[in-house]
């Protein structure tokens, strides 16, 4: 489980146990934008990676370590919604906002990307979820447009 600190500076992960409650902690993130930070464990359990939504980097977490985050830089300065681990934690998927629609890709953990998916459109929100054997892949798309209106004298 992930909980902010009282001060609000920090992010700290913890076991969950479901039937004693929280266990021991497992890591702790600082960061400036803790209240709009993303989060994902890897599929076998040892790390996490931490986003912000538009940002061109990422940082992983070793669950259980002392060891600092390391900080993945995208290449080209990619900005990045939405980090889901790939089945075999060599990468993430993530949605890439684009100005007529978004793309899916996968990134590395080097900061390469691959382009997989495209959808066109406004107002786009993409995500991936990969199947445990990693033989599949739900896509969640959407693309819609919203209006507004101002209603006078009524």
């Amino acid at each position: 489980m992930a909980e902010t600190t009282p001060d609000g500076k920090q992010i700290v992960l913890s076991v969950l146990d479901p039937m004693k409650g929280k266990d021991r902690e497992l890591a702790r993130f600082a960061n400036d934008h803790i209240g709009e930070l993303g989060w994902d464990v890897s599929p076998d359990g040892t790390r996490v990676v931490v986003f912000r939504d538009f940002d061109s980097h990422f940082q992983l977490l070793k669950l259980g370590s002392t060891e600092g985050p390391r900080e993945i830089q995208t290449k080209n300065g990619t900005r990045l919604r939405n980090l889901q681990w790939a089945a075999d934690g060599k990468g993430l998927f993530a949605s890439i906002p684009t100005p007529h629609g978004g793309k899916l890709a996968y990134v590395d953990l080097h900061g390469n990307l691959r382009l997989l998916w495209e959808l066109r459109g406004h107002n786009v929100f993409l995500a991936a979820r990969p199947s445990r054997d990693g033989g599949h892949l739900a896509i969640q798309g959407s693309a819609g447009t919203s209006n507004m209106w101002i209603l006078e004298s009524f």
